[in-house]
């Protein structure tokens, strides 16, 4: 599947700005207005493993469409991980499970990004794919014989 139109929207924003350190500067500056995750959503629930950093990705699915919201001891990383969690905010879980993950790979993304955070920007689009993925209609297969 190729990305959503939020996901080129996005991308394209990141563009428009002419270097990498003012690409990074506009996502910390976003990260700063989120507001901080309560303690009670600090646990290892939302927990995103494998990231160097404590990060926290809190999924919520209301009314078929998916919001996430994040937190980071690391003012970058929660930068990148919201720029994800706004990508995929008010998808449908099919939508974001089924999602090319690939535009994450764009150079608009990576080269503001160590290896350490581009691994964390990886883990996050895992662990929003498969929260989608819980919020899906289980759907039965009958073994015909």
């Amino acid at each position: 599947m190729s990305p959503t139109a939020g996901q080129t929207a996005a991308l394209a924003r990141l563009r428009a700005l002419r270097s990498p350190t003012e690409r990074l500067a506009w996502l910390v500056a976003e990260a700063r207005r989120r507001p901080a995750l309560e303690d009670s959503e600090r646990v290892d629930r939302w927990r995103v493993p494998g990231c160097l950093s404590r990060l926290w990705v809190v999924g919520d699915c209301r009314d078929g469409w998916c919001h996430f919201r994040c937190d980071s001891d690391s003012q970058v990383v929660k930068a990148v991980a919201g720029f994800l969690c706004d990508l995929f905010s008010g998808e449908s879980p099919q939508a974001i499970r089924t999602a090319d993950l690939s535009f994450m790979e764009a150079p608009e993304l990576q080269r503001l990004l160590t290896s350490n955070r581009q691994n964390a920007l990886v883990k996050v689009g895992e662990f929003i794919q498969a929260f989608a993925a819980e919020q899906m209609p289980l759907t039965q297969t009958t073994d015909e014989r």
